[in-house]
Formats: structure tokens, C-alpha cells, sequence
């Protein structure tokens, strides 16, 4: 069980999970124990897809976890460790997406990252 303290109104909550961003009981304010207070502005809706990212001059297997109308958390996979910073491709719905790699938790199996698009390499929807 992890104490989490709301980065809002300092109230202290518990919970088995510390990364999910869930809201504070006593104020709704979004947050993980781990991440903090949420990041994104916009709503963040679940979709996995499978997509095939380029970077480094690579190409790497991943799927998108979540997306809103900036941003993107995807999982890559092949053991790849990503750097924050850096810049990624990608096809989506037959176009090609630039973004940006905001942040990045790579693990033992997998890298997740936080994406976000440059608004110049497309202007439809995700």
C-alpha cells in the first residue's frame, strides 16, 4: 500500500498502485505517487494499435497505449532504449507523424514513452 499525498491540497490518500494518475478523493485533482500532478491539459483516450516507429534509423515494433490531441504514450519493444529528446517517425493512417520524445521509462522487457507531435507533420487526428 502507497501513501500518496495530493500535490493540490496535500491531503493524504492510499492506494496499491502509485503510477496510475488517478484523482485525489478530496480535491479531483489528478496524479500519480510515482509521476506527479498530470501532465496533458486534454483528455487522453485508450487505443492500442500496433505501429512501427523509426528511430535512430530503426525500426521498431511498439503500440499505442493512449493518445490526445498532442500527445501519444506508446510501448516499444525489442529491448530498444529510448532517450528524451530525441525524434520519431511514424505511419499512421497512411501518413507520416514527427514527434518529439518527451519522456521515457525504459524497463527490463520494453520502453514506454511519452510523445509529442510536431504539429507541423500532419493536421489530421491521431
Amino acid at each position: 500500500m502507497f501513501r500518496l499525498v495530493c500535490p493540490q491540497c496535500a491531503n493524504t490518500s492510499y492506494s496499491a498502485n502509485e503510477v496510475s494518475y488517478m484523482p485525489c478523493p478530496y480535491c479531483g485533482c489528478k496524479f500519480s505517487g510515482k509521476h506527479g500532478s498530470e501532465r496533458r491539459q486534454e483528455e487522453r483516450i485508450r487505443k492500442e494499435t500496433a505501429i512501427v516507429l523509426t528511430y535512430d534509423g530503426k525500426q521498431l515494433q511498439a503500440k499505442s497505449v493512449d493518445f490526445s490531441r498532442k500527445g501519444l504514450k506508446v510501448e516499444v519493444f525489442n529491448g530498444t532504449k529510448l532517450a528524451a529528446g530525441g525524434a520519431i517517425n511514424f505511419l499512421m493512417d497512411g501518413l507520416l507523424i514527427t514527434a518529439k520524445i518527451k519522456w521515457v521509462d525504459n524497463l527490463f522487457d520494453k520502453s514506454v514513452a511519452g510523445l509529442e507531435r510536431n504539429p507541423e507533420s500532419s493536421h489530421s487526428a491521431w
